[in-house]
């Protein structure tokens, strides 16, 4: 979205800062400085905090005047404070009409903190006309806060107070000073404490005063100070030393650096060239460009009475301005409405502008078009600008509250169909660089905005922007009445477009404003990802984003089978990317589910989980259409001639890569009858032309797609009925095998490398997890495309065993050429014996490479497989295409060692990694018992382990048990003795390792035989409150229980351990090893957290366990509530009840009530208390959890009320009332 209005037109004061730059620079600017505004308001200099400025006329003068600036940020920050260095700035611009103080800064100084300053040359230079003194240790504190008073005096003196005569330093020097500057007029309207810091925009008042106050002089003959001069004149200081002069007036005209104002008779008393003698006065060589306040009240500063020497033009305060795109203004009867408010008109004013702008119209406002006087402007022109790009400035010039004139900037917005370094052509206009401002960077078939220059007389052209976005929102056909400026209202309906984007709406039409513009509207349907330029809310150009590879089809399925559950309508669709989806179809679709024909292609729309289907648009015939599914255009309608498959399509070639659509009717005629019982397949272009002969039904439908196919126009989609789908194999135009870990870049991308046959190529994905990508897998996969110098794989396939055979070649013919493979691999129709088609079609490998970037070999053979005790080595992963090799992927080693794919063992093959593995096997071991002495041997049995090989062995949950064992002896065993006396029952494991090879195996140790007798008792077993810590102490006592170890655990009533919502303590319950030994304790207490239920305290020893039930219970809330007593005449919405420290509840929405007695009569009253009513608020409390109102009695007070609290019956909620004790 582009909407161009320069913050130099927001902000005339510091345009002067324009002219300084070059014409490149101020191109940069323009684009810079762009922003997007649909509605603004100003009066004067527009700081971006220019509301809470109050010293308007003073800060845009001095502003103007170049004395004082604002920040970089476009804030003028009227409210800091101004340091005594900047002061002295000021007043050094002032005194000699200049910033530059070089001449001055290597000036002597008795001031010792001020040489390394960067104000040496301004504090020198006041220092030495005996404006500042400084402290009497001489120091200036520059950076210091200057006060009032401080600035004042050094005012006084430029003004030419003598310090010492007026008594401007001393013990009284504040006293004077105030007396002085109060006298002279220095102080008015100066709204700030002036013994503290002064504000920026009250120093400006306060230097503004003083350009407007007359110097003085000391008389010897009065002992005073006199402001007749030599001469006997009066002269001001601003005039004095700045020359100034000032006109008053309406700017009425600008062209390149002159412009003319209409004098303002009530500002005779300041204007130069009074009224009575002067309408009009021009000036010449303006500094800067001041067009954007044509139409306004301005102040226009000039030196020495020159109308040549313009210092600094301002809109005054009378002024206040509002800038909106036009095509947001209507008429509300007498008035204009725009950014949600309605303003009132003044229309045309005296005769004198009545004759100016109009004298045929009627009632209009005063209007301006690019700086010259045009047509007044009605409001019936106003309520028809909705395709106006143009931008307006409202403009009340004498403060009455009424708009009385228009400033309109026109935008023209075109297509550049040719562009160099000396000119650009857009709609059919030539613009040469040497004439016009043209940004740098614009290219053949950019946007761009064409504006006035008013300043430099020519035009200002820039980049518009070119967005993309979804566009959720499309009201087509919509038609009004149109006004441009400069025209009139349209006698004849306008058809038009609005599409949303986001959440904003644009308008468009086919053409908008003038032959300057032009708009390229293509079709598009709501949901489409679309790029397009809009201009202060007009939409120019709009078309469908073309996906992120060539030759995608988009929004377009088969409809394979219909269906209906008895209460939905569904349909099984076909998708060209392979995939198909059982959805259902909305009771609103275009075309409805009863006429919807299978193997039919049709264009789609989704809302929500449901589908509407329409024809498809023939993009032949009708070039808005071109491009519309995706990247690619429906050819129209077309049949099938004969049974064979074919090359081209009309005059298009079907692409190697081309995703075609095969659609098997139930029957071979009447297509589409059957809602069941059909079936489809998705190949390549490639595959589709080396279908076997007789596959094509004849006189079917043909659905073709052409686009850009690898940048020529070819068949990328199409989908045809067969009438069989026997031998055709799902394939890819190329494949890769996966040869590093992929890893995650960001939460939606990850990374890998595979193997293409010829070269390792690393790409990126759009996918949020590895899976499916592991070291080892085969991928499928149509097109690579580059992305800021990274390779992007999309429409990517991993081969499943369903798609890919992992098998053994076991005889290859001399040439290498042919293979044989144990399996009859995947899509080989029974064929074991396969001719290679081509080098591309074999993969060769070495998954033994020490380094992954080595796994792929670019030179290599078909190679037979190894065999181990007669069984083959898995060597080769294939997919066959009849008696072809479609891939071969030949491992150049022993065998194929990869862990994604499991070995089709058919014919005597093996995983080659099984078979040349070590192998560790432990063997039984006999079951034990506690107390009984162990002296056992295991013996372990070992393949492909050297005799002599260490063997390490260890023992878990076996405590009283060891284990040792012997090396590998040259039958490949060892002998694992496993001695002791066990201690305690479970099942214990033995763990074995052999040459980094570990193994383990478990036996049991049972538990002796004895009777253990278990009791437990409670000092307490009493409900818990839900919020506070109840603690319950338990003691153990036992028989029998030699070796145990009590245990304690809480569970729910489902039987879930629940133990770590207590506390349980239960460190006294250790290994009993002495049956006489005294009882042991435990304590259970629930948390603060614990939750409201029933729960059981088990405890366990050996075969035994107690349970103790206890329950947590509801807690009763702590109401303590507060409410403010509510006020005459103000809002009663104010008021509502809070929380007052109060626990286990939630307070809701507080509603009021109001009464003449306090008693009945009762109402709902939502607007402001009034003395001598009665009034009740009413609140419901939620219990949180834990808490219940159940049985809640307990009294609420508050200050003023009497209050009353209800429970709801299930103790969730419950209801306060508080009711006034007296009347308001």
């Amino acid at each position: 979205m582009f909407i161009l209005e320069g913050i130099f037109d927001r902000i005339p004061a510091i345009s002067s800062i324009l002219c300084a730059v070059s014409r490149h620079q101020k191109k940069v600017l323009a684009l810079v400085l762009a922003f997007a505004c649909a509605f603004t308001m100003f009066a004067g200099a527009a700081f971006t905090d220019e509301a809470d400025i109050k010293a308007k006329d003073a800060v845009n003068m001095l502003t103007a005047l170049g004395v004082i600036e604002g920040d970089p940020d476009g804030s003028f920050r009227p409210d800091a404070t101004v340091t005594r260095a900047e002061m002295a700035k000021m007043i050094f611009v002032v005194r000699n009409n200049s910033i530059d103080d070089s001449a001055y800064a290597n000036n002597s100084s008795k001031m010792t903190d001020i040489n390394s300053h960067w104000a040496k040359g301004y504090i020198k230079f006041c220092e030495s006309q005996g404006i500042i003194a400084g402290y009497g240790d001489n120091t200036f504190k520059p950076d210091a806060t200057v006060t009032g008073v401080e600035a004042a005096k050094m005012l006084l003196v430029l003004t030419g107070y003598d310090a010492n005569k007026a008594g401007l330093v001393g013990h009284n020097w504040s006293t004077n000073t105030l007396k002085y500057a109060g006298s002279a007029g220095l102080l008015d309207d100066v709204n700030s404490g002036l013994e503290q810091g002064l504000p920026r925009q009250y120093a400006a008042q306060m230097i503004y005063n003083t350009l407007e106050a007359n110097r003085v002089k000391w008389s010897d003959d009065s002992q005073s100070f006199d402001d007749v001069l030599n001469g006997g004149i009066k002269e001001t200081v601003g005039s004095a030393y700045m020359g100034l002069s000032y006109d008053v007036g309406t700017m009425t005209e600008m062209s390149k650096d002159s412009l003319t104002i209409k004098i303002d008779g009530s500002y005779d008393s300041d204007n130069y060239h009074q009224s009575k003698d002067y309408k009009t006065v021009s000036f010449t060589k303006v500094g800067s460009d001041y067009s954007k306040l044509l139409g306004q009240k301005v102040k226009v500063m000039f030196k020495d009475g020159k109308t040549n020497n313009v210092l600094g033009i301002y809109a005054i305060s009378d002024n206040t301005s509002y800038t909106v795109a036009a095509n947001g203004t209507e008429k509300d009867g007498d008035k204009v409405k725009f950014g949600g408010s309605s303003y009132s008109v003044e229309f045309y004013g005296d005769a004198d502008n009545k004759t100016i702008y109009d004298s045929n119209k009627g009632d209009a406002i005063a209007t301006y078009i690019d700086g010259q006087v045009a047509e007044g402007t009605t409001l019936d022109e106003l309520d028809n600008n909705k395709l106006n790009p143009n931008m307006y400035t409202f403009v009340d010039t004498d403060g009455n509250g009424k708009i009385d004139t228009l400033n309109v900037t026109t935008y023209n917005v075109a297509k550049v169909s040719y562009a160099s370094s000396d000119k650009i052509i857009a709609s059919g206009k030539t613009y040469k660089t040497a004439d016009e401002n043209i940004a740098d960077g614009i290219a053949k078939d950019d946007w761009v905005v064409i504006t006035e220059n008013l300043y430099n007389d020519n035009k200002d052209i820039v980049k518009a922007d070119m967005s993309t976005g979804t566009l959720n929102g499309l009201r087509d056909n919509q038609s009004a009445n149109i006004f441009f400026d400069g025209g009139d209202v349209s006698t004849s309906k306008v058809t038009y477009n609005e599409y949303r984007v986001g959440d904003d709406w644009f308008k468009g039409a086919a053409k908008v404003q003038s032959t300057a513009s032009e708009s390229d509207l293509n079709t598009v349907k709501a949901g489409n990802e679309v790029e397009y330029v809009v201009v202060n809310n007009i939409m120019f150009y709009v078309k469908r984003v073309s996906g992120k590879a060539d030759g995608k089809v988009d929004e377009v399925a088969m409809i394979v089978n219909k269906g209906t559950t008895g209460i939905d309508n569904e349909v099984k669709l076909a998708f060209f990317d392979g995939t198909t989806k059982t959805v259902e179809v909305d009771s609103d679709s275009t075309i409805k589910w009863d006429n919807l024909k299978t193997g039919t292609v049709y264009g789609y729309d989704v809302s929500g989980d449901e589908y509407s289907f329409e024809a498809l648009k023939d993009g032949v015939a009708d070039s808005k259409y071109e491009e519309y599914y995706g990247d690619m255009t429906y050819m129209g309608s077309q049949q099938t001639s004969g049974t064979n498959a074919f090359n081209s399509l009309g005059k298009y070639t079907i692409d190697d890569d081309a995703e075609v659509l095969l659609f098997l009717p139930k029957r071979t005629t009447n297509i589409g009858d059957d809602a069941s019982g059909n079936d489809s397949k998705k190949i390549s272009g490639k595959q589709f032309k080396a279908l076997a002969n007789g596959k094509i039904i004849n006189s079917s439908e043909i659905y073709g797609f052409y686009g850009s196919m690898s940048g020529i126009d070819r068949v990328g989609a199409m989908a045809v009925a067969v009438n069989s789908l026997d031998g055709i194999v799902k394939t890819w135009s190329n494949y890769g095998y996966i040869v590093t870990k992929p890893y995650k870049v960001d939460n939606s991308t990850i990374e890998y490398t595979f193997w293409n046959g010829s070269e390792n190529v690393t790409v990126q994905e759009d996918k949020n997890s590895t899976s499916d990508r592991a070291k080892g897998t085969v991928i499928g996969y149509d097109t690579l495309t580059e992305k800021d110098g990274v390779k992007v794989i999309d429409d990517v396939d991993h081969l499943t065993a369903s798609d890919i055979t992992f098998t053994a070649v076991t005889s290859v013919n001399d040439k290498k050429d042919t293979a044989i493979f144990a399996k009859d691999p995947v899509g080989a129709n029974g064929n074991h014996e396969l001719d290679k088609v081509s080098s591309s079609d074999v993969f060769y490998i070495d998954t033994d490479a020490d380094k992954d970037l080595e796994i792929g070999v670019e030179d290599g053979e078909i190679k037979e497989a190894q065999k181990v005790d007669g069984d083959y080595l898995a060597n080769a992963l294939v997919i066959g295409n009849d008696d072809e090799i479609e891939l071969l992927i030949i491992d150049q080693g022993e065998y194929l060692d990869n862990d994604v794919y499991t070995v089709d063992t058919t014919g005597g093959v093996v995983d080659g990694e099984d078979a040349n593995a070590s192998d560790v096997k432990i063997g039984s071991i006999n079951d034990v018992a506690v107390g009984e002495s162990v002296d056992m041997d295991v013996t372990v049995t070992t393949k492909n382990i050297n005799k002599g090989t260490s063997v390490r062995v260890s023992l878990s949950n076996a405590d009283g048990l060891t284990a040792s064992a012997t090396d590998i002896d040259s039958d490949g065993e060892s002998v694992v003795t496993i001695k002791g006396t066990p201690k305690k029952e479970g099942t214990a494991t033995l763990k074995v390792t052999v040459d980094g090879k570990t193994v383990d195996r478990n036996f049991t140790i049972n538990k002796e035989a004895s009777n253990v007798v278990l009791k437990t008792s409670y000092d307490t077993t009493a409900d818990a409150t839900f919020g506070s810590v109840t603690t319950y102490t338990g003691t153990v006592g036992y028989q029998n229980a030699w070796m145990l170890t009590p245990d304690v655990k809480v569970v729910d009533g489902q039987g879930t351990d629940k133990s770590a919502d207590f506390t349980v303590t239960k460190s006294n319950l250790s290994l009993i090893t002495d049956n006489n030994a005294a009882a042991k304790t435990f304590t259970v207490a629930t948390k603060a957290t614990t939750k409201v239920g029933d729960y059981k305290i088990v405890v366990t020893l050996g075969d035994q366990k107690t349970e103790q039930a206890i329950k947590v219970v509801t807690a009763t809330p702590d109401v303590k509530l507060n409410l403010n007593k509510p006020t005459d005449s103000n809002p009663l919405s104010g008021v509502s009840f809070s929380n007052n420290s109060g626990t286990g509840y939630d307070v809701g929405a507080t509603t009021w009530e109001k009464s003449d007695d306090g008693q009945s009569g009762w109402a709902s009253d939502n607007g402001n208390a009034a003395t001598g009513k009665w009034y009740r608020a009413t609140a419901t409390l939620t219990a949180k959890e834990g808490y219940s109102f159940t049985g809640f009695s307990a009294s609420v007070t508050i200050s003023d009320y009497n209050v009353v609290v209800t429970p709801s019956q299930d103790g969730t909620t419950a209801t306060v009332v508080a009711t006034l004790t007296a009347a308001l």
